[in-house]
């Protein structure tokens, strides 16, 4: 339950993830639900659901700048969002089964596990285009196959309904791959839309359950609207040789912390 005592917690908690998803695109559940976890204690299964909420209009409102300061691909955020729909449906009626078969307090504690697997791999990939970066630096730029991008999508959105984790670190990490003479702003705007739609679908499918903690996620909202709208704007004047190791190292070390 909120009370007035968190409140300022809540609101730079969202204010600094929301900083966060603007400049890299990372943050929005790889930070934000271990928040969730182990600063405000939630049940993993109301995290996930809260943080998809709270996901979906940060994620719209930091598209939205982006597209109109032109750092958004069109064509790479629609091939991803088509295969996201079908992970995305396909990762939910999954969890439906597992609910039913284990139970609510069994899916709880396999929830807490995943999201920190899926954490320490987004660190990982985060970190990755710092050290791959010049092995393709004299590769000419190629338009991804849309199959590639249409697998990426689908992969990403059965973690993000899984765990809420991997729609900015995972998706950004293998778009550095893919597009390697893009700008790292121009892959941020088409993860954002992306992440968007994920976050639409999978916070429906939370609140359907009544996993979802819609005044908690309007609070957040109230630092990391501010936040993505500064992020999306500083994204093109921050280097990301600075960004990736610290969010790396941040996503390493909290994903270790929920494993153990």
């Amino acid at each position: 339950m909120l009370t007035l005592r968190y409140l300022g917690e809540v609101v730079l908690a969202g204010f600094s993830v929301g900083v966060l998803i603007g400049i890299t695109g990372v943050g929005g559940g790889s930070l934000m639900a271990p928040v969730l976890l182990l600063l405000f204690k939630m049940n993993p299964l109301l995290a996930v659901g809260t943080d998809l909420l709270y996901n979906m209009p940060t994620k719209i409102v930091g598209a939205i700048v982006h597209a109109r300061q032109g750092t958004l691909n069109a064509f790479v955020a629609l091939y991803l969002t088509c295969g996201g729909v079908i992970g995305a449906v396909f990762a939910a009626l999954f969890l439906q089964y597992l609910g039913n078969r284990v139970g609510l307090a069994a899916l709880s504690v396999l929830l807490r596990h995943w999201i920190g697997l899926a954490i320490c791999l987004s660190a990982v990939l985060t970190l990755l285009p710092l050290f791959t970066w010049r092995a393709f630096e004299n590769q000419e730029e190629t338009t991804p196959n849309r199959v590639v991008l249409v697998a990426l999508g689908a992969l990403v959105g059965a973690i993000v309904i899984t765990t809420s984790v991997g729609a900015g670190a995972i998706t950004m990490a293998l778009l550095s791959l893919l597009l390697r003479r893009s700008k790292l702003a121009a892959l941020v705007g088409s993860d954002l839309a992306f992440s968007a739609v994920l976050a639409a679908i999978g916070s429906a499918f939370y609140y359907s359950a009544g996993s979802v903690d819609v005044k908690f996620s309007l609070t957040l909202l109230l630092g990391s609207i501010p936040g993505v709208i500064i992020g999306s704007r500083l994204s093109l004047r921050v280097g990301d040789q600075f960004l990736r190791p610290a969010v790396g190292s941040v996503l390493f070390f909290v994903g270790l912390r929920l494993l153990t």
